[in-house]
């Protein structure tokens, strides 16, 4: 059995954990042996740490570490401090991505997440975003020649395409991103309620940046007469399992949060999807990706079309989009594992 390492981004972050679950299974269903490289050296007083705190604790960051044992975790570290020896000999492949793993503005992101250590042909980018449009004029020489060190390369956006092919004339393939390779019965076995959460209907939001629409989505909520459940502010120890619960059962969803976007549509709950409001540069590339994709511009606080009346309507199209780029999607990993020199 061939085995592969996964690098993507290692944070407390919903999407990101929910997102290297997806491709690991995905790996798995096709045949193959998986780890996720660790992004830090585990130390024995750091695993003991972890692991007692998701037993005996009863919060958010408890139920992380929780979930982060669904992870199959490599005994290899890649940062920017460390990287294992011989680490190229312990795996037949090399996927990277998915989430923003290619993020040039996130101070974590350095040159050990395009693996330039590792020979080309051992390789391969699986729906990597570079989370921008476009790539600062300073840096388009050497991030293009990281990328032509990379034996076939897939990317979640359509900017992510354009941008490999201006550093390096290569077509990039356009990729779905991993949690929309699982099913809505595989997301649905992995949930789990929150320990503490009441019955009554409720509307759930998750904003990574700042909320400024807060008034409209209360008076939404009492007008509709459903309960606010803040994923900041509720209480209720909310981990990647339960956060995948609340939004699968919620009445609504007000979001700006790309992955919470795509398990809303997953799961047809009504959503809103609102622009992100943060110091950080315009990342809506990859929400701009997922609207045009499966019709949801409708969806959009911004779209000029938008009513919070149609927040409940999804395109009769949507769900054979889905299909035909899953099964674009997975053929694109076949393939491109199916080659894995020996």
């Amino acid at each position: 059995m061939k085995k592969i390492a996964i690098l993507t981004i290692c944070s407390f972050n919903y999407g990101n954990r929910l997102q290297n679950y997806a491709l690991q299974e995905i790996l798995k269903h096709l045949g193959l042996s998986v780890e996720t490289l660790n992004r830090q050296p585990q130390t024995i007083m750091y695993f003991l740490k972890k692991n007692f705190r998701s037993l005996i604790k009863r919060d958010s960051r408890s139920n992380f570490y929780a979930f982060y044992r669904k992870i199959q975790w490599s005994r290899d570290v890649v940062s920017k401090n460390k990287i294992s020896k011989n680490i190229e000999k312990h795996y037949d492949c090399f996927v990277i991505g998915s989430d923003q793993i290619w993020n040039i503005d996130f101070d974590f992101i350095g040159e050990e997440d395009f693996l330039p250590f590792i020979r080309k042909e051992k390789k391969i980018s699986y729906a990597a975003s570079f989370g921008i449009d476009t790539i600062p004029e300073s840096e388009r020489s050497r991030i293009g020649s990281y990328l032509k060190q990379i034996r076939s390369i897939s990317v979640r956006e359509k900017s992510g395409v354009k941008i490999v092919k201006e550093l390096t004339g290569q077509d990039a393939f356009l990729a779905l991103d991993p949690t929309l390779l699982l099913s809505r019965e595989d997301w649905t076995q992995l949930e789990k309620k929150p320990r503490k959460m009441k019955k009554s209907p409720y509307l759930f939001t998750y904003f990574l940046g700042k909320n400024l629409h807060e008034n409209e989505i209360q008076q939404y909520a009492q007008k509709h007469h459903l309960q606010v459940v803040d994923c900041k502010k509720s209480g209720l120890a909310i981990g990647p399992a339960e956060f995948v619960y609340l939004i699968h059962h919620a009445d609504m969803v007000c979001t700006d949060s790309f992955h919470a976007s795509v398990l809303s549509f997953i799961y047809k709950r009504p959503f809103v999807v609102f622009e992100r409001v943060s110091h950080d540069q315009d990342m809506s590339s990859r929400i701009d990706e997922l609207c045009s994709t499966f019709h949801l511009e409708n969806h959009r606080f911004t779209n000029a079309n938008f009513t919070w009346e149609n927040i409940g309507m999804f395109d009769t199209s949507a769900d054979q989009i889905w299909a035909e780029r899953r099964a674009d999607s997975l053929q694109f990993l076949k393939e491109n594992l199916k080659s894995i020199p020996d």
